[in-house]
């Protein structure tokens, strides 16, 4: 990515990218770094026992926990089971040393995007964003 090329097909989109590294507001980094709001839009598997697998989430939160300060919005975009924000995410986040309840803005957002149509159906599609709190809500 950092040469303005994207490895999924998806129409305008490496024009996107291209633009956003050109202008600076889009920056490609192998590590997170300190930012108002961090994302976590990762895979979450089925199971053979046919539950999620929420491994890739749990690394993506191990992941940002350095870099978290008090005031931030994270927001979950993985599909994730009834619970999971409130209870492992909101866990998971704790361990930075910030309560999620109140010194975080913490919300779930899942992605709802078909391939081939992700840059249409993010700006034209209604999203569901619950928050552990109205604020983490209104932030996401």
């Amino acid at each position: 990515m950092r040469n303005g090329e994207v490895h999924i097909q998806e129409p305008g989109l490496n024009t996107l990218v291209q633009a956003g590294l050109n202008s600076g507001k889009l920056k490609v980094a192998e590590q997170p770094e300190a930012a108002d709001a961090f994302i976590i839009a990762v895979p979450t598997p089925i199971s053979p026992d046919k539950r999620a697998d929420l491994g890739y989430v749990e690394s993506a939160a191990r992941a940002i926990l350095p870099y978290l300060q008090a005031g931030n919005t994270v927001i979950l975009e993985s599909t994730v089971p009834p619970g999971t924000t409130a209870g492992m995410f909101a866990s998971l986040l704790a361990e930075s040393g910030l309560d999620p309840w109140t010194e975080l803005k913490v919300a779930h957002s899942p992605e709802r995007v078909l391939p081939g149509r992700i840059l249409e159906e993010l700006v034209s599609n209604d999203r569901v964003t619950g928050g552990l709190t109205p604020a983490g809500a209104q932030s996401a």
